[in-house]
């Protein structure tokens, strides 16, 4: 009986210290806004919503993103010069962007969370604002983007 008592509470004791979906946001969120605000010791939580499921969108992930400003880039130089040149480059990166798009959304990096935080923190004037911004993370809960 002693044995069934022991390993029973043994069990309980890992099973609690598991960090539950809720808490793994919880905690990327605030170390995105932490390493993103200009002071960092004003930050205070305000709320946080439910975590729930959500597809992340290609175009909004750091890959997504760099590639996206490559494309732009490219077309502001074929705008700005008149020139055809840079047509073949544009087309060709454009055709990957959509390759690799079309990729990510048919595989499990597109399978995210996205959770609500309403917090406060102090501006570079020093003046406290409050912000609510949608979060979105990977399967992993590393923060990909906010909206």
């Amino acid at each position: 009986m002693k044995k069934c008592i022991l390993l029973f509470s043994i069990a309980m004791f890992i099973t609690s210290c598991a960090f539950t979906d809720q808490q793994k946001a919880e905690k990327a969120v605030k170390e995105y806004i932490l390493s993103s605000l200009t002071n960092p010791k004003s930050y205070e939580s305000v709320s946080f919503s439910k975590v729930k499921p959500c597809t992340l969108d290609f175009s909004n992930t750091k890959v997504g993103e760099s590639m996206f400003n490559l494309l732009e880039s490219e077309l502001s130089n074929m705008e700005a010069s008149g020139s055809h040149i840079y047509d073949a480059q544009y087309y060709k990166d454009k055709s990957d962007f959509e390759n690799k798009e079309k990729e990510y959304g048919n595989s499990s990096l597109s399978k995210g969370w996205m959770v609500t935080h309403k917090y406060r923190g102090t501006n570079g004037y020093g003046a406290v604002i409050t912000e609510e911004k949608v979060f979105y993370l990977s399967s992993t809960f590393n923060c990909e983007y906010s909206k």
